[in-house]
């Protein structure tokens, strides 16, 4: 979606006016008006994104690295948009999660262990998408899950985001917005 942009006019009929009451030789000024556009990105966002198709929260531990580490999992996937026929990776969609990036260290699960890496804790998120993903009718085509029991999500909910954790949105003809945070 463009942002739309203010145009320049004017009233046709009074334009006319002036031509049709001005004398032989006689110069007119117009004076163009600012118009707003009809329909703004507002407006179309509005309704294209109107109908909410899943949700879940899941609260934040008030472990200081663990919650950076969701925060920036939620700004990586939030305002994607997820067309028909296109396949959607977290892991794609977060990239490398490295203390440049502004990741920082936190509990990971790995090997039945519990150990400090940059990310810990954005399982949460890849999780609370997998919800998502199940209860909007979306195909996951990959999924590992963890050997954990959590907290912040029912029983065999939990997905393991150190591996692909596609979805696709083949069975829809409207896009579906990823909104994360």
């Amino acid at each position: 979606i463009t942002e739309g942009v203010y145009g320049y006019g004017f009233d046709a009929k009074v334009v006319q006016d002036f031509l049709d009451t001005a004398q032989w030789g006689e110069s007119i000024t117009l004076t163009l008006e600012r118009i707003k556009p009809s329909i703004t990105s507002d407006d179309i966002n509005a309704d294209l994104f109107s109908d909410t198709l899943a949700s879940y929260t899941a609260h934040a531990s008030s472990q200081a690295g663990r919650d950076d580490n969701l925060k920036l999992a939620c700004q990586a996937i939030n305002g994607l948009i997820l067309y028909p026929g296109d396949t959607f990776s977290y892991n794609q969609a977060l990239g490398p999660r490295t203390p440049e990036k502004g990741y920082k260290e936190a509990n990971t699960y790995y090997g039945g262990e519990i150990i400090k890496s940059f990310g810990g804790g954005i399982c949460q998120v890849s999780s609370s998408l997998y919800w998502c993903a199940m209860h909007a009718d979306l195909e996951i085509t990959d999924r590992t899950n963890h050997g954990r029991m959590v907290t912040y999500m029912p029983n065999g909910m939990r997905v393991l985001s150190a591996r692909e954790f596609p979805l696709e949105r083949p069975k829809h003809d409207a896009p579906a917005f990823i909104q994360a945070m």
